[in-house]
């Protein structure tokens, strides 16, 4: 009797991540982790960007979950390693593409390039925005660079770039005004209108947890998770940052400790993290 060999098999992108997604997500009870991984990319921003004081983070946006910061936007400029593919393209469509690699010395999380690229798989519709400006319009898509040459200069603050997935297949990349977008994002699934994005932010993505694999797609936001970043930005970075959960602002909703002491400790030897 002849045995069956035994058969070796790869998955790629995105099909590595549907088919054994309790590998990085643990389970699928509702999509809260992939929505959490999204707003710790706006907090890294915050953190890493001090023009970064905006965040807007939104459960059901037109229906979707949103989450925008005014950063520094995703970078749209074509990867070198990928010539074909933008940087932005890249780091949420292919697993352990990234920027934080060797991020050591800031306090970050989300260092192994995998989170966005996740969330992305393991969604319906995954929307990433990213604003157009006078330093990437040159070293993009064709698209990006025929928009922002062809707008004059009182219409440039609203122009994006776009790329969209379906289940963490690219279906759609190109550059419009914010206003093109909304229209074609949203209003194919709010026939009685929709709301429009607010003005001012950089970085923009949107998304709809595949109902076909997670149990609940209502995504809880970690309140307290935010509060506690706050708190960080104001204590010991001394910085003021807005952040609106669901259109409230969640500044001054941290319930103080009875009792607060602040208090610089400076190590004797700092040589081995010169940031405390």
């Amino acid at each position: 009797m002849i045995e069956e060999e035994i058969n070796i098999v790869t998955l790629d992108y995105p099909e590595n991540v549907r088919t054994r997604s309790g590998m990085y997500v643990g389970g699928l009870e509702d999509s809260s982790v992939i929505f959490r991984e999204i707003i710790d990319n706006a907090f890294d921003e915050s953190y890493a960007s001090p023009n970064c004081n905006q965040i807007f983070i939104d459960q059901n946006y037109n229906g979707y979950h949103l989450v925008m910061d005014n950063g520094r936007g995703l970078p749209i400029v074509m990867s070198p390693d990928k010539p074909d593919q933008t940087m932005a393209d890249l780091a949420v469509s292919c697993l352990h593409s990234g920027s934080k690699f060797g991020s050591t010395d800031a306090s970050r999380v989300g260092q192994n390039g995998v989170g966005s690229a996740v969330c992305n798989a393991l969604s319906e519709s995954f929307v990433v925005m990213s604003k157009i400006t006078e330093n990437n319009y040159d070293r993009s898509i064709k698209p990006v660079y025929d928009l922002w040459t062809s707008a004059g200069p009182r219409s440039k603050k609203d122009l994006y770039y776009i790329v969209a997935y379906e289940r963490g297949y690219k279906v759609y990349e190109g550059a419009h005004k914010k206003v093109e977008i909304e229209k074609m994002v949203f209003g194919p699934t709010c026939p009685k209108g929709y709301t429009e994005l607010p003005s001012g932010y950089s970085t923009i993505v949107m998304f709809k947890p595949d109902s076909e694999l997670f149990e609940s797609t209502k995504s809880k936001v970690p309140l307290r998770n935010i509060q506690y970043f706050l708190l960080i930005q104001e204590k010991f970075y001394r910085r003021k940052v807005n952040v609106v959960v669901n259109g409230e602002s969640m500044v001054g909703t941290f319930n103080p400790y009875q009792f607060e002491i602040i208090k610089t400790i400076i190590p004797a030897d700092t040589s081995k993290n010169k940031t405390v």
